[in-house]
């Protein structure tokens, strides 16, 4: 019965605790403060890492505590709420990542398919650009 919680909860809090602290530790984080477009982009990954751990937090947290309750007082309605938080937690990371814009932007381009229509879009540029000139065409063929 420990292990479970070991692996549950301990593992997975541990370990985004430890990596804020690598953060922390090496400096990766510098503040955002600057007007740099670099600086910029760093406040921004900070705020993004923020949201992250926020709903980390506000999600874990409570599962936890309610965990411990119904253990505690073996009450059914508990672990049904524990695996729904567990269930929101994903959809509200990527909610919080679409804020982001870099990920707003690649989100996009993926569900537009940008990458096929741009390649069509280059193709048929490149058939126009060519079918009016004698690029590529057979000294033979010309008249």
């Amino acid at each position: 019965m420990i292990c479970r919680y070991v692996v549950l909860y301990t593992l997975p809090i541990g370990f985004v605790c430890s990596v804020c602290i690598v953060i922390w530790y090496r400096g990766y984080m510098p503040s955002g403060n600057g007007i740099l477009a670099l600086d910029k982009a760093t406040g921004e990954l900070a705020w993004y890492f923020f949201r992250i751990l926020a709903v980390f937090g506000s999600i874990w947290v409570p599962a936890i505590i309610i965990s411990a309750y119904t253990v505690a007082t073996e009450k059914i309605w508990g672990g049904c709420v524990v695996v729904l938080l567990f269930a929101i937690q994903p959809i509200l990371s990527v909610c919080m990542a679409m804020t982001k814009s870099d990920v707003k932007k690649y989100i996009f381009d993926l569900v537009t398919l940008s990458y096929f229509t741009e390649k069509l879009r280059t193709r048929e540029t490149r058939t126009e650009n060519t079918s009016g000139s004698n690029i590529g065409s057979r000294p033979h063929d010309q008249p």
